[in-house]
């Protein structure tokens, strides 16, 4: 995915930074659903242990939604740069059609990326029975 914008040294070799960017992808497609656990689980007051009780509440909210967007917007961005990894000859002098429009799918997953977690929101907890609640004054909530 990385490619120097003038010119390339005959030993400098981007594959690091290739295989690091590879690296935080696959940790990140590891840690979104483990993040929406915990916090699907705090929010239900329930164990993030207890899968049968959370996995069908990752839906059920726009947060839980939100971050299974974000799942897939991350494995998007990994089958994007893989193409784009393909599809990039490095030897040319310039880019090929091809290799351009494989770079701007990464960087148009990669600003999704960026919008879906602020999109989402955050978890918020309904209010109990008896409790004070700012939106009513001080008013307990009935249910």
């Amino acid at each position: 995915m990385a490619r120097p914008l003038l010119r390339r040294g005959p030993e400098a070799s981007l594959r690091p930074v290739s295989v690091a960017a590879f690296a935080a992808l696959e940790v990140a497609l590891v840690a979104v659903p483990v993040y929406l656990d915990i916090a699907t689980a705090q929010f239900a007051l329930r164990s993030a242990f207890d899968a049968g009780a959370i996995v069908p509440l990752l839906s059920a909210s726009a947060f839980g939604r939100g971050w299974l967007e974000m799942e897939l917007v991350l494995a998007l961005i990994l089958v994007a740069g893989a193409l784009a990894l393909v599809l990039d000859r490095p030897r040319r002098p310039v880019r090929s059609v091809a290799g351009v429009l494989a770079l701007i799918g990464v960087l148009g997953t990669a600003a999704a990326a960026l919008l879906v977690p602020g999109l989402a929101g955050t978890p918020r907890r309904s209010p109990r029975a008896g409790s004070r609640s700012r939106l009513t004054g001080g008013v307990g909530c009935i249910s």
